[in-house]
């Protein structure tokens, strides 16, 4: 075997990631608001501590929910994914994608599943935020 024969591994990126690398991309941001919104069920059932000397208790009541073990498997889950997407694209492009949505759903999420309100304000952020993150990762 030649030197020749040896092909390098490409360092160049297509600025358009393939529908697979977009929809890995779109996992990793769902799982992760899936995952912010099991802990927010659990921190519903698990009162927060008042005082330092409460730790304990919240953290070995957090330990115990199923909420808390739901939350962390979807995150362990878009983790192993996301491995897959910064091998195969851009970091700054992966990372941009997968944060405007999130901003966005999260917002959504917790206002239809949790019944949080955000103000006009809150919500003109969020998208100024959304779009400037979409505008930069082209």
């Amino acid at each position: 075997m030649t030197q020749a024969d040896v092909v390098a591994p490409s360092t160049h990126f297509d600025p358009r990631p393939p529908k697979l690398i977009k929809f890995l991309i779109f996992f990793v941001t769902i799982s992760t608001v899936g995952s912010q919104l099991l802990l927010k069920q659990a921190m519903k059932s698990i009162q927060a501590p008042a005082a330092a000397g409460d730790l304990g208790r919240f953290f070995l009541e957090s330990a115990v929910s199923p909420w808390v073990y739901g939350s962390l498997l979807l995150q362990i889950s878009g983790y192993l994914v996301w491995l897959i997407v910064v091998s195969k694209e851009q970091l700054g492009v992966a990372f941009a994608t997968s944060g405007a949505f999130f901003y966005l759903l999260v917002g959504l999420s917790a206002w239809l599943i949790h019944g949080e309100r955000l103000s006009l304000s809150q919500w003109t952020g969020i998208g100024l935020i959304t779009l400037g993150v979409l505008l930069v990762s082209r």
